[in-house]
């Protein structure tokens, strides 16, 4: 096998395998180190890169033709930071000269389906070095106008690729981009290009306070930052963390995160405020009429469309019983779930069950029906259970939250994994449940249940089947819930957890006593 050491750039690498591709070797016969993304031998050094051609020119005619979209694929791909991207480039150069331009039509082929992940890659990591590059101004001595300087961490080697963007977008404004692998610097006149620099090489070059506008737009971004519509996981997605740190307002999201409890309770008394002010005498009321003190309309409670509190808790009556907890759980405003959902979706199931069955919300089905389990994934556990030898109707069945949590899509109500916050304000009532039910053996199916029942660091992938004792029940324990068998990757997946949730389940017989078995 030969190696083939380049400096990581395109256009060498492109000189060195049009002349491998001329002289007739294979992919398998080829190494290619890029000298760019290797270490150096702790011994010898790095290599020295091979002689090699240079890229052709337009006019050069030499040599084997490959379709025209493979340059513009392979240009992007080779910005990749995984050094297996030099490798795939020359095989599907090699095949594009057998079997023709057809080949990258062929979004089935594994080498064209990673060219395409990886040209994604670099045009999601340019779309972020677009939005996520913030200027501010720096003086710089010699000059009379000063220098404006980002700093940005890529996820791939896109520098090169995307200072042109910059250049055209800022043509009369001397700026510099500096990131950890190179940086760029523009003088209105040529873009100049360095090594990258360390953080702390960063911190020295971007010294001070900032500019005035900076100061502005910070003052600016505090005043619209609302705490009430914080979705952080939203904001993770579309902006990783690792960008905060190098953008002036997101540098102040965890101080205002941790106002957001006490801006909250000032938004509610202030509301809570205007809301109360008299506008004149009130007649007289009816005893018969006033609600007592401290009940559920009376005194300074909200109004019913309104949550009283992030927790079910004060609903939850004194009284055990599954008919007299069913009927206050109608009511409950625990959360803001209760708004968009139609109805309270219960337990069903004997009060003397042995076995209760924890899932992790209703779905669209069961909150027009207000029953749990009797959608698709319901059926598929009836089927399961069957298979297991337990009889769903000697079986109380429930959720780990009570209401539908959904996103409207058109006509569609797509379901929406509750948050942890949820999860909580709803628990009082499945503890209610399971004090008033006292069953023997607890299921809880899913990930969510049995986090609510085992702790945030359960993992049901690792975990499932395995039988402990909690407070919940002498026998407690957790399986697949029948919904993620049919969203299931592949038929073989879901195929593989039916069979461990037949497995899991096939428990139960055994764990309870003989004369209720």
């Amino acid at each position: 096998m030969r190696t083939i050491a380049f400096d990581g750039s395109w256009a060498a690498w492109r000189g060195h395998a049009r002349a491998a591709l001329t002289a007739g070797e294979t992919p398998a016969s080829i190494a290619w180190h890029d000298l760019r993304l290797s270490e150096a031998d702790p011994l010898f050094g790095p290599p020295e890169p091979s002689r090699g051609p240079s890229a052709p020119t337009a006019g050069n005619a030499d040599g084997p033709r490959v379709a025209r979209a493979f340059l513009p694929l392979g240009e992007t791909v080779a910005c990749h930071r995984d050094p297996a991207k030099w490798p795939l480039l020359y095989r599907l150069l090699f095949r594009l000269s057998r079997e023709g331009a057809t080949l990258l039509e062929d979004h089935a082929d594994d080498d064209v389906r990673a060219a395409r992940v990886m040209e994604k890659a670099i045009r999601r990591d340019a779309h972020k070095m677009h939005a996520f590059v913030r200027f501010r101004e720096v003086p710089e001595p010699g000059f009379d106008e000063p220098r404006y300087v980002a700093f940005h961490r890529p996820d791939h080697l896109i520098v090169r690729r995307e200072s042109g963007f910059f250049r055209k977008r800022f043509p009369a404004m001397r700026w510099s981009i500096l990131t950890p692998d190179d940086c760029v610097h523009w003088d209105t006149r040529e873009l100049d290009f360095k090594p990258g620099l360390t953080d702390e090489e960063v911190a020295e070059a971007t010294s001070g306070d900032g500019d005035g506008f900076e100061a502005a737009w910070l003052a600016y971004y505090r005043s619209v930052f609302n705490p009430a519509r914080v979705m952080l996981r939203a904001m993770r997605a579309e902006m990783p963390l690792k960008h905060w740190a190098t953008l002036p307002e997101t540098r102040q999201i965890p101080d205002m995160l941790a106002e957001v409890p006490e801006r909250l309770e000032a938004f509610r008394k202030s509301s809570l405020g205007a809301t109360r002010e008299p506008i004149g005498p009130l007649p007289p009321t009816d005893p018969a009429m006033t609600a007592p003190s401290g009940s559920l309309f009376g005194g300074d409670e909200p109004a019913p469309h309104e949550p009283t509190a992030n927790s079910a808790a004060p609903f939850v009556p004194e009284e055990r019983s599954l008919d007299v907890l069913a009927e206050a759980a109608r009511g409950c405003r625990g959360c803001p779930l209760f708004s968009p959902a139609t109805q309270t979706v219960f337990g069903v199931g004997p009060q003397n069950a042995k076995v209760v069955l924890v899932g992790e919300q209703p779905g669209d089905n069961e909150d027009l029906q207000g029953e749990p389990f009797i959608g698709p994934a319901g059926q598929k556990l009836d089927g399961i259970l069957e298979r297991a030898g337990v009889d769903r109707s000697t079986v109380y069945v429930t959720n780990a939250v009570k209401h539908f949590k959904f996103e409207p899509r058109g006509k569609r109500r797509i379901h929406a994994k509750p948050a942890a916050r949820e999860i909580t304000a709803c628990m009082p009532w499945l503890e209610a449940e399971l004090d008033t039910i006292k069953p023997t053996v607890v299921v809880a199916l899913g990930a969510t249940a049995a986090r609510a029942l085992f702790g945030t660091g359960f993992k049901i992938t690792k975990q499932h089947g395995e039988v402990s004792r909690t407070r919940w029940a002498p026998h407690t324990l957790a399986t697949y819930h029948p919904s993620a068998i049919l969203r299931a990757y592949t038929p073989q997946a879901g195929e593989d957890m039916e069979r461990a949730m037949v497995e899991d389940l096939s428990q139960i017989c055994d764990l309870l006593p003989p004369a209720a078995g």
